[in-house]
């Protein structure tokens, strides 16, 4: 389970999720993010509007440990569907910024790149599990 704070303004705006602790031995976001929701819950910070959601230890067990990661290096793996079950692949990563990632190897052409929310990519997709595919929905704009 992660461990999750969060809160809230009495008015509308922005959401916005700080993930520390993704890779183990990485401590600095874990302890700026534990200080940072400590603050907001003593009451000597508050949000003007929105919501403020705060994970410190997202991968807790590598955190526990103080390694980088337990199974898998989760920044260099993705799921491929093959019919009904995924297969977990090793990629190799090239530059990326805080929306791509260049993919140098382990996927071709006409691969099927299994997407979802990260809770479901990196805590719920296991190798050759089975998955069934939505369908896309529909723009709710039109």
């Amino acid at each position: 389970m992660i461990e999750v704070h969060r809160f809230f303004s009495r008015g509308p705006g922005p959401r916005v999720l700080l993930l520390g602790g993704v890779h183990g031995d990485e401590k600095a976001g874990v302890l700026a993010l534990e200080r940072l929701a400590a603050e907001f819950a003593s009451g000597r910070l508050s949000l003007a509007r929105g919501q403020l959601t705060i994970a410190p230890r997202v991968n807790a067990e590598a955190v526990a440990r103080g390694v980088h990661f337990v199974d898998e290096n989760l920044n260099r793996i993705v799921f491929l569907r093959s019919g009904d079950t995924v297969k977990m692949q090793k990629v190799e990563t090239g530059i990326q910024d805080t929306a791509h990632i260049e993919i140098k190897s382990g996927v071709k052409a006409g691969d099927e790149v299994v997407s979802g929310s990260f809770a479901v990519i990196t805590r719920t997709l296991k190798d050759g599990m089975k998955v069934r595919i939505e369908p896309p929905k529909k723009d709710a704009k039109k």
